[in-house]
C-alpha cells in the first residue's frame, strides 16, 4: 500500500503518496522552513523538520511494535469490544476488536497501559484488569486478557467538590497548562465519582503513578501532583490533601 507523505507550512497542507520506489515529489512549496510528517499503515508516523532552502529530504521509517492477544471471559472468547493503549505522553489510541483477538500494530516504541472492555453476546460488558507492557522497536508482544487477575482498586477521598482527579501511569513532573499539562493527562485516567467525595480507579496494575488534582479558575489553574506504588492487588484508600501550586492559564 502507498504510503501518505504530509507537508505542512503556516496554515498550508499538501498530500502526495510515494511512488513504488519510495520517492516522492511535492509541487509549488513556498520558501521557508517547512515539517514533512510521513503515515503508513505498517510503520509509526514520523517528521522531518526541512531547512528554509532544503529541496530533497530522505525519511527513514523506523520499525513499530505489534500487540496481540486473547480476550476471553470465563473461558469463551469475547465476541467483540475495544482496547484502548495509553502510552506515558501523547494520544490515547482505541481500536475494536471481535471473537476474542485483537492486534495493534505499527506502535511507536515506549511504556503503554493497556485497557480492554468487552460486550459477550447476552449484551454483558467485560472489563479486565488493565496491564503494563515495555515495547522496542520491532517487538512482536502477545498480552491475554482472561480476567485472571481483579488488579488494585484505589478509592481517593477528596475534600472539596469540583477537583479534577487524574492518574498517569509512571512519573510525570509537574506542570502547568502552558507546559501541556491538558495533553499529557489525556493519556492518564479520569477518576470516577463512585459515591460523594470518593474517586475510584478500578483494576490497576502494580507499578508507579503520578496523581494529579486540578482546581480550575476563570484564567488560572491550581495543580497538585503526587507518586503511588500500587501493589498487584487489593484495595488502596486515602484521603486526598491538596498542595496547590498555581499557573496562569
Amino acid at each position: 500500500m502507498a504510503s501518505p507523505e504530509r507537508s505542512f507550512s503556516a496554515g498550508a497542507e499538501s498530500t502526495t503518496y510515494t511512488l513504488p520506489d519510495g520517492s516522492f515529489s511535492v509541487e509549488g512549496v513556498k520558501a521557508g522552513r517547512k515539517t514533512v510528517r510521513v503515515s503508513h499503515p505498517d510503520w509509526p508516523p514520523t517528521q522531518v523538520v526541512l531547512a528554509e532552502a532544503q529541496r530533497e529530504v530522505t525519511v527513514e521509517l523506523e520499525p513499530g511494535a505489534t500487540l496481540e492477544g486473547r480476550v476471553e471471559s470465563a473461558g469463551a472468547p469475547v465476541r467483540s469490544g475495544f482496547v484502548r493503549l495509553r502510552p506515558e505522553q501523547g494520544e490515547v489510541t482505541t481500536r475494536g476488536f471481535g471473537e476474542g483477538r485483537y492486534s495493534l500494530r505499527a506502535i511507536p516504541a515506549g511504556r503503554y497501559l493497556v485497557q480492554v472492555e468487552g460486550q459477550s453476546e447476552d449484551g454483558v460488558v467485560s472489563r479486565f484488569p488493565m496491564r503494563q507492557v515495555t515495547l522496542s522497536r520491532g517487538d512482536k508482544v502477545t498480552l491475554d486478557f482472561t480476567e485472571r487477575s481483579e488488579g488494585t482498586l484505589l478509592e481517593v477521598h477528596v475534600p472539596e467538590r469540583n477537583l479534577e482527579v487524574h492518574l498517569i501511569p509512571g512519573n510525570m513532573p509537574l506542570m502547568g497548562p502552558r507546559d501541556g499539562l491538558f495533553l499529557k493527562l489525556g493519556s492518564g485516567l479520569m477518576g470516577k465519582t463512585v459515591r460523594e467525595g470518593v474517586r475510584s480507579f478500578p483494576r490497576l496494575p502494580a507499578g508507579n503513578y503520578t496523581l494529579f488534582a486540578m482546581r480550575r479558575g476563570e484564567d488560572s489553574t491550581e495543580v497538585h501532583r503526587e507518586e503511588l506504588e500500587l501493589p498487584a492487588e487489593g484495595d488502596v484508600s486515602f484521603t486526598l490533601l491538596p498542595v496547590w501550586t498555581y499557573y496562569d492559564d
